[in-house]
């Protein structure tokens, strides 16, 4: 009798310690880079599901963002903050100097959404 309450709650105990891993990796994986890097699967094409063995790129520096942002003509970057994993919202200049709010992935460089308001514009999304 014994043997068998030893035998389960190991089984329990193990159980849980592999859940709490598995939730706490999922977690990093969504906050931030050193667990971003770390990751052993990125989101397939589709973005919806894992595939094994792939990585997914690390985050920029944030210096290294506005110099991606600035060879698309963005200029005057006067705010930076992170929203969700990877996802930081800035707040730039465009090209013909009006202000733009940009959702910019920071593992390509990809601007997500844009808005903001020029001369004459009500409002810009992309």
């Amino acid at each position: 009798m014994i043997y068998a309450k030893l035998t389960a709650a190991t089984l329990l105990a193990g159980s849980v310690l592999v859940g709490g891993y598995a939730v706490a990796k999922e977690i990093l994986q969504d906050t931030g880079p050193a667990a971003t890097a770390a990751s052993p699967a990125a989101t397939s094409p589709v973005g919806s599901a894992p595939v094994a063995g792939v990585q997914a790129p690390a985050p920029m520096a944030i210096p290294q963002l506005i110099d991606v942002l600035a060879k698309q003509g963005y200029t005057d970057v006067s705010e930076v903050e992170r929203k969700t994993g990877a996802i930081y919202e800035i707040k730039a200049s465009d090209a013909n100097g009006n202000r733009r709010e940009l959702y910019v992935d920071s593992r390509t460089g990809d601007i997500l959404k844009e808005e903001g308001r020029g001369k004459g514009e009500r409002e810009h999304r992309r």
